[in-house]
């Protein structure tokens, strides 16, 4: 490879002390490949560029209007046919650095090994510039970079002469391919020109060697984003961020996903699973993913889960309710970028937290409950079916009661910045008084009416189930299962015996362990049936006492002998409760601790319905895109230049206020260098005593937020005869 590089330009005259042009810059050019996700994702929307962030702002604005010249951007979503990375994001690298100046006369050698290689990458700089009394002038240097493979000679790959100005260190990169049947190689840079004097300066540097594989890499299955810019687009790496839609969870095959990534189901599940295009935010199918597909490291047999579960929770889930603003929206929803390890089941645990769900282990599968309202009654207990007869109660103490709560969530107004939402129960309140709010990290939020419902559950579940149970059980509390509702008629709390155990049955009838007072108008009979369920009968004796209760409606099977009753009446004083644990008791393997907490079925209405929130007064954010100064004016007055224009503004014509300075520069002739900067906070610039020349100017706005506008410049001014007269003249009178 043999050519030269020659600039070209230089100022004007007048007598006048001018520089020649820069001729150019780095040819260096910054690759990045960022892999987002193990496993396929929706993507980043039919614009890719407008969700595509560098240092903050999108290479593509809203408009279509481009923030970032000459970038190339590919996004893979990483299904298994996706194809390769283009261009040099195909290949492996590996990049040593060298950081010698090559003198004249001195070459310098470097040795590879490598049997794998099919091509090497030298990086070299440059520095040019001659000193004059004229300004500064194009200089030259000559080098040549040759190539060693195996055990033969050195042959010459680039042989090259580079003229112009230089003043700063400018990058050029080499790529020399290599004779793959080889796996030694030595490179040689030599320098064929003049070391540097004090008038010119001719620095050539070896920066690095890359040992390169260049291969058709297509990372199936691994969503990606490559980028490839300018080194001098960026003074260092910019910070990448994505907008997009992620992983592909499956989901039960008669249900669709719709734009706003909840679910809806048509018909009865079979219980099969398929792939669908748009990502769901159901956090019940985010769990069954995260837990058996292979990308995410637990990878579990899927008999093992227990999806029925997750199937009853996704439907609660998926309910269109108030969202606090007049609509509606899902009733839980997940978004959230998973982007560290955790031990174990952590990540699941915190994300079942979200849609107030538990896991646990049923001794053959991992099953789940959700905190939500039912109308089944799985069970009754009564004093008869515990040990001793009696119930542990306990009430929540004062300091459990959470009147007020500070919610955490994401909010998609402030680029997803985590932002506090107070909220507060007025009976709560009133009654406990102005306590210290509870914090709580809404994880996976980016709704603000989800945070209020958040805060509420909070509140409600701390306000309203104030009551914890305990108590032992035989043999039948092995049926006893987590989130299961139950129904307890204690003895100590109404004084009354309202249940016991069945001695014998009908159809029709049943005969109790011992008389019941029935009392009231209303008069119903709960039995524990065979099959695990919860019969409601009528009872049509008269008030007074009684063993045996007659039915107005034959059962649908006959109870059991020992079977739980119960009878529910004016004076019954029955509670649910919600069953959180069930132990097997560590002296008696026989003996179960079944643990609850009270059941109130009002909360889940409260906690949906009842409230509003206001719209949060539009906010005067900084712009993404800094807009542009406008008008500029440049004029050359007596051999100064004074620049005007007039300030930026936002899209509706009303001052961009987040600028607050401005950045102005001039330079000698179209293709001059830019320089003499100044920083202004009014707009208005001038350069006195610059001489005669065709300048041009431009300017840039500064925001507050440290970002900066694109450049504005102006038209040339033209040298003129007549403004250096003027200033002779006055000169001459001074």
């Amino acid at each position: 490879m043999s050519n030269n590089i020659e600039g070209s330009g230089g100022g004007k005259g007048g007598g006048s002390v001018s520089n020649a042009d820069v001729t150019g810059t780095s040819t260096d050019r910054a690759e990045v490949i960022l892999g987002l996700c193990e496993g396929q994702i929706e993507g980043l929307g039919a614009s890719p560029g407008k969700n595509i962030f560098l240092d903050d702002t999108p290479i593509i604005n809203e408009d279509d209007s481009v923030n970032f010249k000459d970038i190339d951007y590919v996004f893979l979503n990483g299904s298994f046919d996706q194809n390769p990375i283009p261009t040099t994001g195909n290949e492996i690298s590996s990049e040593t650095s060298v950081n010698v100046a090559i003198e004249q006369s001195q070459p310098i050698n470097r040795t590879i090994i490598n049997q794998e290689i099919n091509a090497l990458r030298v990086r070299l700089s440059v520095q040019l510039v001659k000193q004059t009394d004229k300004g500064l002038r194009e200089e030259s240097i000559n080098f040549k970079i040759s190539l060693k493979e195996g055990t033969g000679v050195f042959v010459e790959k680039v042989n090259q002469t580079i003229t112009g100005v230089y003043q700063s260190p400018t990058v050029f990169q080499y790529l020399i391919p290599v004779d793959i049947t080889q796996s030694d190689y030595v490179l040689k840079v030599e320098n064929l020109s003049d070391d540097s004097t004090t008038e010119s300066t001719r620095n050539l540097q070896w920066l690095t060697y890359s040992e390169i594989i260049q291969a058709q890499i297509t990372y199936k299955n691994t969503s990606l984003l490559y980028l490839q810019f300018p080194a001098s687009l960026f003074k260092s790496i910019p910070k990448v961020s994505i907008k997009g839609a992620w992983y592909l969870f499956k989901v039960p095959i008669h249900g669709s996903v719709n734009a706003d990534r909840g679910i809806d189901y048509s018909g009865n599940w079979d219980g099969q699973f398929f792939t669908p295009s748009i990502a769901t935010s159901d956090p019940a199918w985010v769990v069954y993913g995260l837990l058996t597909e292979p990308s995410f490291g637990l990878e579990l047999d899927s008999d093992l889960i227990n999806k029925w579960d997750l199937y009853q929770i996704s439907l609660h889930n998926n309910e269109l309710i108030n969202d606090g603003f007049g609509g509606t929206e899902r009733r839980y929803s997940f978004n959230y970028l998973i982007q560290e390890r955790k031990i174990g089941f952590e990540w699941i645990r915190e994300i079942c937290s979200t849609f107030a769900t538990k896991i646990y282990w049923d001794g053959s599968q991992i099953r789940f409950w959700q905190d939500s309202p039912t109308t089944v009654l799985s069970k009754i207990v009564s004093n008869a079916d515990v040990e001793e007869g009696r119930f542990l109660i306990t009430s929540q103490e004062y300091k459990g009661v959470s009147p007020s709560v500070r919610v955490w969530w994401n909010d998609p107004d402030q680029e997803y910045l985590q932002v506090p939402e107070p909220v507060e129960h007025p009976a709560a309140l009133a009654k406990f008084g102005n306590i210290e709010p509870e914090e709580f990290t809404a994880l996976g939020e980016i709704r603000r009416g989800g945070a209020v419902r958040t805060g509420r559950r909070i509140i409600l579940s701390s306000f309203l189930e104030t009551e914890q149970i305990s108590f032992k059980i035989l043999a039948s509390g092995l049926f006893f299962q987590p989130g299961e509702v139950i129904q307890i008629a204690c003895t100590e709390r109404g004084r009354q015996r309202k249940s016991g155990l069945i001695v014998s049955a009908t159809l029709s009838s049943v005969t109790l362990d011992r008389p019941v007072t029935l009392t009231g108008d209303s008069k119903t009979l709960l039995t524990q049936m065979p099959d695990g369920t919860v019969e409601q009968s009528i009872i049509t004796n008269s008030n007074g006492t009684h063993t045996v209760i007659n039915l107005s409606q034959p059962l649908s099977q006959i109870p059991e002998a020992q079977a739980t009753w119960q009878v529910i009446d004016g004076a019954t004083t029955a509670r649910k409760y919600r069953v959180l644990a069930v132990t097997p008791d560590a002296e008696n393997p026989n003996s179960f601790e079944v643990v609850g907490k009270l059941y109130d079925d009002s909360k889940y209405s409260e906690i949906d319905n009842g409230w509003s929130i206001s719209a949060f007064l539009a906010q005067d954010k900084a712009p993404v895109v800094i807009p542009v100064v406008r008008n500029l004016q440049a004029k050359l007055i007596n051999g100064s230049i004074e620049a005007t224009w007039e300030f930026p503004v936002k899209a509706d014509g009303s001052k961009e206020t987040y600028v607050t300075e401005y950045l102005a520069e001039f330079r000698i002739g179209i293709d001059g260098v830019w320089g003499n900067s100044q920083t202004l906070v009014t707009e208005y610039a001038r350069w006195e005593n610059v001489g005669n020349n065709d300048f041009y100017v431009r300017v840039a706005a500064l925001s507050t937020n440290g970002k900066i506008s694109e450049w504005v410049q102006s038209n040339g001014t033209a040298a003129s005869d007549l403004g250096w007269f003027v200033y002779w003249m006055e000169d001459e009178e001074g």
